[in-house]
């Protein structure tokens, strides 16, 4: 026997009272838990199904272009993917690559999940490790004064071929420091390159 509401197939028509008394409590639609709205779905799984005769939520109706963290999110996957893009070749071109979980259908909802809502307007993404991946892991909120100080102390300063580490020709010592807050704090001088790359490596930033 079939349920005329989604053509389901049933035993008998007891299976098909009790499928029917459970579409008035939830969303029919897979993996939906929401209370049903109409014709068993949910609101957002009943829109979809009205303009397309599915329930399969796009875009638009799932609501992330409205999600302020959307078009931040789009250039963030255009910098990397888009050969188009002017800026392709700084970041793409270079490798850089977005981790598996921010892509996919479901890809900007955990990324949303997982950076949350940045300070400011004036705050944008930023990779604490300009050679590596955006992860949340690599990634945090910060302001152009800081992400424009934290380059231009990479390239203009660093001799070592290792972020945050560069040579103090006053001291004669490989120096290790960060750019917090909009200020350089310093962690330490090291005579040898490598002393200075291990304690990096045990600072909990690195």
């Amino acid at each position: 026997m079939k349920c005329k509401c989604h053509g389901h197939e049933f035993k008998n028509a007891k299976s098909i009272s009790n499928h029917k008394r459970a579409l008035v409590d939830h969303c029919s639609a897979e993996d939906c838990k929401e209370p049903n709205h109409a014709k068993g779905y949910c609101g957002l799984h009943y829109q979809a199904f009205k303009r397309t005769g599915k329930p399969e939520l796009t875009k638009r109706i799932d609501g992330r272009m409205k999600h302020p963290l959307y078009y931040r999110y789009r250039a963030m996957l255009r910098r990397c993917y888009d050969q188009k893009h002017p800026r392709y070749h700084d970041w793409g071109g270079r490798g850089i690559r977005v981790c598996d979980q921010w892509r996919g259908i479901d890809g900007f909802w955990q990324y949303v999940k997982d950076m949350g809502l940045p300070p400011t307007r004036g705050h944008t993404i930023d990779r604490r490790d300009n050679e590596g991946d955006y992860t949340p892991e690599n990634c945090h909120w910060a302001t152009g004064t800081e992400q424009n100080a934290n380059t231009r102390e990479f390239r203009k300063n660093n001799k070592s071929g290792i972020r945050n580490i560069d040579w103090n020709k006053r001291l004669n010592k490989w120096r290790l420091q960060k750019v917090i807050n909009g200020k350089k704090t310093s962690f330490g001088h090291y005579d040898t390159l490598e002393e200075a790359a291990k304690a990096k490596q045990e600072l909990s930033w690195a």
